[in-house]
């Protein structure tokens, strides 16, 4: 596949996958069918065993994220799908995760490049993910009946979409992706003589060990947070939920269980995050600011009583993490 292509598929991950045939169980060969040319894609991971290198992990990991990761950006640059920029938001931050899993076998160098390509290339898409779920998922459903301000709202809307895909494309997204999933394919990324030498289950322990470290203080304050705290939290729960997913995929004990009561940690949390959101949301909506700015007052006076409640159900969940390094929640 040459840089700068603008058509992906998963071929990149089918031939790393295809290079690890003891890694894999039978079900998930239908895991790794290519979706539908216009249908945003979900990463989904292989099932492993559980005595898998880190290093053959990591080459069929991270080929799957990366082939996840050009279809999305394929959506995003030719389509007005909303679920395009969510799910590409939501591969880069797989692939961050999964890059810090695989720190320990991987030149520091190419992962350190990797973790802020992911991290700007998500920056980039987040400005137009953020419009659509304030619009589609907040606004639209209370203002059915203000058809001017909903068709403002979309225009701008549109012109977020055009300076989201010029920025992608300035920066060559679809070139750096394509490299991506090729040098996955190809194990260019690892350290020398680390095949073998370390277990994929070791290196998502310790990587677990390090997000449960980041989310710990927050949470024992999670009553008291400001919103930036609370997004600083929210973003290492879903690292935790991504890690214990990763750990699941080769039935690591427990992480089965633990990742879908961190994904409800994380939804309570996302609550509050798009509250937080719309309290900030002004686009130029000219001849409509007026309208936008009483709709704005009137959704986060309804909103704040299922923040609290939100905040509520996650320092319960919290609390009944199975972890002996879980902190005590207020």
């Amino acid at each position: 596949m040459r840089r700068g292509e603008s058509t992906f598929g998963a071929s990149g991950a089918g031939s790393a996958l295809g290079r690890f045939p003891p890694v894999l169980s039978a079900p998930e060969s239908a895991m790794r069918a290519t979706p539908a040319a216009s249908a945003p894609a979900r990463v989904h991971l292989v099932r492993l065993q559980q005595n898998t290198s880190a290093a053959d992990a990591c080459s069929a990991i991270l080929a799957l994220h990366g082939a996840a990761i050009a279809h999305n950006l394929e959506c995003v640059l030719t389509t007005l799908d909303p679920e395009g920029p969510h799910q590409l938001r939501i591969a880069l931050r797989r692939t961050r995760v999964a890059l810090r899993v695989f720190e320990p076998v991987m030149r520091r160098k190419a992962n350190t490049q990797l973790v802020e390509t992911a991290r700007t290339l998500g920056g980039i898409v987040g400005e137009l993910r953020d419009a659509d779920v304030i619009i589609d998922e907040i606004i639209t459903p209370a203002a059915r009946d203000q058809v001017s301000l909903l068709s403002a709202l979309n225009a701008w809307r549109q012109e977020v979409r055009g300076r989201v895909r010029a920025r992608l494309l300035a920066w060559d997204a679809q070139g750096l992706v394509a490299g991506f999933t090729q040098d996955a394919a190809t194990s260019a990324w690892l350290k020398s003589g680390v095949r073998g030498a370390v277990s994929f289950a070791d290196v998502v322990g310790d990587a677990q060990q390090a997000f449960w470290d980041r989310a710990a203080p927050l949470a024992a304050r999670l009553a008291h947070l400001s919103h930036l705290e609370l997004h600083q939290l929210r973003k290492a729960v879903k690292a935790m939920r991504y890690g214990a997913e990763l750990g699941a995929s080769a039935s690591i004990e427990g992480a089965e269980e633990l990742a879908p009561r961190l994904k409800r940690i994380q939804d309570a949390l996302g609550f509050a995050n798009d509250t937080a959101a719309l309290e900030q949301f002004a686009p130029p909506v000219f001849g409509e600011a007026a309208a936008m700015r009483d709709l704005r007052t009137r959704l986060l006076a309804s909103r704040q009583p299922a923040v609290d409640d939100a905040i509520t159900a996650a320092m319960r969940e919290w609390s009944a993490l199975p972890t002996k390094d879980r902190a005590t929640v207020n």
